[in-house]
């Protein structure tokens, strides 16, 4: 059997995520081989059929699954390779798949609330930019004409000039901030690696923290399940730090899996990216011996943080955008249009006998 073409492969979004989540945890449940479960999977779009079909040509090939899902690395997240490797070793994959498809779900929904959320400013920027780019050069143009055929006194000179420029490269600006636009999105969405999918939203200023927020959220409770399957703590750590974004982020967990593997006394460097909050959480959780209560608690609280600033930003974010395009429109319409029209009707009635 020939290996499926991946050349035009995209990853997958967080939706084909937890349909695959749910297809794997089918078979396992069922107990048939998985190459075979997975070939007779129920319909599916075409991006997942092809990641599903290379799956099954590497595990054809007498590939684990985990190896299967390795090389398919530049389209299936890395939370998803972890959570199998995880599962493997504490024979629990079902479970932790489950968990995983349940959370990638509710941090879908979050990222659809404020995507919701941006559908009427869009529709307002959409119309501004219309209006910018064809009924600001056409009025823009026909102010020029006026300026270039009319003697006018030297404080209009600077009007014609702003007349002449939005005449002639209005249009141009206009489309170049589209393009420049659209290019990022698409850039955003093809570099992509995240579960979560919030490249469609990263853009917004405050979402940081919401992604930020969200994959902590996700980390440690992965964790956590971890350590309630009693994967040894070094190597649950390995297991998160191999899902995490930022390197920094994972240099330091994998630093902390070290010193405890070592037996030494958990330490937190300066400058760590492990906020002190989870440190505090961590280090308590072992002291008192009671690491998944505490690991789960810190879950929940960055869960629930990530959900008040998403819902937060998708209340604030429309009102800010609508305000300051529309009042920003309204105002260069005044400045740039009725106030130069007007200092030419009054212009004109003074020229009359």
């Amino acid at each position: 059997m020939s290996e499926p073409s991946s050349n035009l492969a995209r990853p997958l979004t967080s939706a084909e995520v937890v349909l695959l989540c749910d297809e794997l945890r089918a078979v396992l449940a069922a107990g048939v081989p998985l190459h075979l479960g997975l070939r007779h999977a129920g319909e599916l779009s075409a991006n997942l059929q092809s990641a599903v079909d290379r799956l099954v040509h590497h595990l054809e090939q007498g590939r684990s699954l985990p190896e299967a899902l390795e090389a398919e690395e530049h389209i299936l997240p890395p939370v998803l390779r972890a959570i199998v490797v995880a599962g493997v070793c504490s024979e629990q994959t079902q479970d932790l798949l489950e968990e995983l498809a349940r959370t990638s779900e509710q941090l879908q929904q979050m990222r659809q609330s404020m995507i919701r959320g941006l559908v009427y400013p869009a529709v307002v920027v959409l119309l501004t930019l219309v209006l910018a780019s064809f009924v600001f050069p056409m009025i823009a143009g026909a102010l020029a004409a006026i300026y270039e055929t009319t003697p006018l006194p030297n404080f209009l000179n600077i009007e014609l000039r702003l007349a002449q420029f939005l005449r002639d490269y209005g249009q141009m600006l206009a489309f170049s901030v589209l393009i420049l636009f659209v290019v990022y999105w698409i850039f955003s969405q093809r570099s992509r690696n995240e579960l979560s999918g919030w490249a469609f939203v990263a853009w917004i200023p405050g979402t940081g923290q919401v992604l930020r927020d969200s994959r902590l959220a996700r980390s440690i409770h992965l964790l956590s399940l971890l350590v309630r399957y009693r994967v040894p703590l070094p190597q649950a750590l390995r297991s998160v730090a191999a899902t995490v974004d930022s390197h920094a982020l994972h240099d330091d967990i994998l630093r902390a899996a070290n010193q405890i593997e070592r037996g030494e006394e958990l330490s937190r460097q300066r400058g760590s990216r492990i906020p002190e909050f989870l440190w505090w959480m961590l280090t308590t959780g072992l002291r008192e011996s009671r690491l998944e209560a505490t690991l789960r608690d810190a879950a929940n609280y960055y869960r629930r943080r990530a959900i008040q600033r998403a819902e937060w930003l998708s209340k604030v974010v429309p009102l800010t955008v609508v305000t300051f395009v529309a009042g920003g429109f309204t105002l260069a319409y005044g400045l740039f249009v009725m106030i130069p029209i007007s200092d030419v009707l009054h212009f004109l009635l003074e020229m009359q006998p």
